[in-house]
């Protein structure tokens, strides 16, 4: 299993520090401290689970409730991207879209404004959407014994390519918005950011938990799977010791909170890695590449970075009609509901909320199903009452 952040946890972390607003009050904390902040909390509640043996969490959420969270987290982050990948950025700060806005609002925003889209912000979507999706569908249908048709690098072709056509033609003076300087901090030092006011901590410590449940959930769905596939065993109190410690230490060294990805873990497995010194050369070739390479990234159109956000979040929603099928083939009506409730309230009110509607509901079934067993009765003795 590959760790690292993940597209639904950074979601969460970005509609968090949305909420708490830029303001000069005093009371208002820095974006780097709150996330910093949210990831030491979550290691810490994290490993806390797996020093009280609460691994068992991990079979309260019902692949219903997880699938309908999953599929409005990926409607969600769909719509943002939506905005840069139209080049509709501006126009949306001009209507009052912000970090804080409702999906409704966005999906509102681009149907009132999709006339208004920019060509070449648009053209340089489309184009990147289109190679990313045929290069997924290519490596689907190619066998697995072409391994290097399996580890083409489509995401760093696109990326190469849209950064020397935009410098090579000046699209950035066209209109296409580039990512610009990026500046480069350095190595860090281990530090305990600042905590927030009071009023703040309630905040901080309610989205640290969800998101330390919603990850190891995750996280240990993917470590099942191959522990299975590869003949070995899993234990859930061991992966969230593992998996709080790594978090704690990352929140001391300014990172956000990182789990097991899907994505990754497939990749890694694809590759033939059998050990967790794959994620060490991966770690080792990213922090060199903060250190050196962060310059020629200047011209990176963001057209393309929300395209390849796209296409990953694309993904998570391969797995849904086989989920729906399945569901009305046996007639889990209740699964139905509970799928479309949390899909429903992700995506009107809030990620917050959708991730504590599913946990409750998940609680609330558990204790249900304990409360009220089903007993069948097998066969009627005539010497007895029964």
């Amino acid at each position: 299993m590959s760790v690292g952040p993940e597209a639904t946890l950074a979601l969460l972390i970005g509609s968090s520090i949305a909420q708490q607003g830029h303001s000069s009050d005093e009371s208002q904390i820095d974006p780097l401290a709150w996330s910093c902040l949210m990831t030491l909390f979550t290691g810490l509640f994290t490993l806390l689970l797996g020093i009280f043996r609460l691994g068992f969490l991990d079979s309260l959420m019902s692949r219903a409730l997880l699938r309908g969270f999953v599929s409005g987290v990926a409607l969600v982050v769909m719509v943002q991207q939506a905005i840069t990948l139209l080049g509709l950025v501006e126009q949306s700060k001009a209507w009052g879209i912000t970090e804080a806005s409702t999906t409704v609002e966005r999906i509102y925003f681009l149907c009132k404004h999709i006339q208004y889209a920019h060509p070449l912000s648009s053209a340089v979507s489309c184009a990147s959407i289109v190679f990313l999706l045929a290069m997924r569908i290519v490596k689907s249908k190619a066998p697995a014994q072409s391994r290097w048709c399996q580890l083409f690098p489509d995401v760093f072709l696109v990326v190469v390519v849209a950064i020397v056509l935009t410098q090579s033609f000046g699209w950035d003076h066209q209109g296409l918005v580039i990512l610009g300087k990026i500046e480069n901090a350095g190595l860090l030092l281990p530090s305990i950011p600042s905590f927030p006011h009071n009023k703040h901590m309630k905040d901080l410590l309610v989205t640290s938990a969800m998101i330390s449940i919603i990850g190891f959930v995750e996280s240990i769905v993917i470590a099942k799977v191959y522990s299975s596939r590869h003949n070995y065993s899993v234990s859930a109190n061991r992966e969230l010791v593992a998996l709080g410690f790594a978090n704690v230490c990352s929140g001391l060294f300014q990172g956000i909170p990182a789990f097991g990805s899907v994505s990754r873990s497939k990749i890694n497995d694809r590759a033939g890695a059998r050990t967790q010194m794959a994620c060490l050369v991966t770690g080792v070739i990213a922090l060199l590449a903060i250190l050196f390479l962060l310059p020629y990234f200047h011209y990176l159109p963001k057209a393309v970075l929300s395209s390849i956000i796209f296409v990953a979040v694309l993904s998570l929603l391969y797995e849904l009609p086989e989920d729906l099928e399945f569901i009305f083939r046996i007639g889990a009506w209740r699964d139905l509901a509970l799928l479309l409730v949390t899909f429903i309230a992700t995506i009107i009110i809030s990620l917050e909320f959708g991730t504590l509607l599913a946990v409750t509901l998940s609680l609330l079934l558990t204790i249900r199903e304990t409360s009220y067993p089903r007993i069948s009765i097998m066969v009627c003795a005539l010497t007895t009452r029964l």
